[in-house]
């Protein structure tokens, strides 16, 4: 049963690889005409689509901008997700700019630290938002 032939074995040695190899360096080859016009005709085509997706890219799609905003907002919740989220932030905003004492109360509690330090991003907010 193992005596079968391997049918992918060929009779070819290396040298007579090398022969033919040998036999087309010799040769120079050149493309066609035909085939050059192709390649030039295939690359104008390409610089046009090229240069057609550049124009319109530049313009934005009045029509994706609104799909985009739709589906933002439809991940949101809606319009009322939209809308608490927006609150929440203002919240965020508004707490990070004067925190409460209760947070100084639970850091000590919590992280056994006693000495917050407020980095103060715009010096005497605080007193304008107090003074009015």
């Amino acid at each position: 049963m193992t005596d079968k032939q391997d049918p992918f074995k060929s009779e070819l040695t290396d040298d007579h690889l090398e022969s033919a190899f040998a036999a087309l360096r010799g040769q120079e080859v050149k493309p066609s005409n035909a085939l050059l016009a192709r390649i030039m005709a295939d690359a104008e085509e390409v610089t046009r689509d090229r240069a057609a997706h550049e124009t319109s890219a530049a313009i934005p799609d009045r029509k994706g901008l609104r799909i985009w905003v739709r589906q933002i907002m439809a991940s949101l919740g809606g319009a009322p997700g939209a809308v608490g989220l927006a609150a929440m932030a203002c919240l965020g905003v508004g707490i990070g700019l004067n925190p409460p004492a209760v947070i100084e109360a639970l850091e000590t509690t919590y992280f056994g630290v006693s000495d917050v330090y407020v980095l103060e991003m715009i010096p005497d907010l605080q007193g304008e938002l107090i003074d009015g």
